[in-house]
């Protein structure tokens, strides 16, 4: 089963209103907080969050973006990112392996990783 995994940027102020606002609408499971790896940025967290691919996938995406639409206008988040994943990541694997070592597919030959990560690729 494939997922969507939508990502976002927020300040300190933000990520509490992020997490109320979706709190009806993604289960805390599917919701990874983690600090924005980036230095001299106005952002301060990175959520992530999970859905299982679906036929009202879109819907389900459009509703988010709605609601979170209020907080990027007034500069307290970035812009909603989408991505196709194969799989959820563990979340005990996303706390215990630095969150830059997430690995995002394009296609089939093709990654894009942190420089650091450890990654083997599997013949096709």
């Amino acid at each position: 089963m494939s997922w969507i995994e939508l990502s976002i940027e927020t300040t300190n102020e933000a990520v509490d209103w992020v997490c109320t606002l979706l709190a009806k609408v993604i289960a805390a499971e599917d919701m990874q907080i983690r600090e924005y790896q980036e230095e001299l940025s106005q952002w301060t967290f990175t959520i992530q969050m999970y859905l299982p691919e679906g036929i009202r996938i879109h819907q389900q995406i459009d509703e988010i973006e709605k609601m979170l639409t209020p907080l990027h206008r007034t500069g307290m988040t970035s812009e909603l990112q989408t991505f196709v994943i194969d799989h959820k990541p563990d979340p005990i694997a996303l706390k215990s392996h630095a969150a830059s070592s997430l690995i995002r597919k394009i296609g089939d030959r093709f990654v894009v990783l942190s420089a650091d990560a450890d990654y083997q690729p599997h013949p096709q």
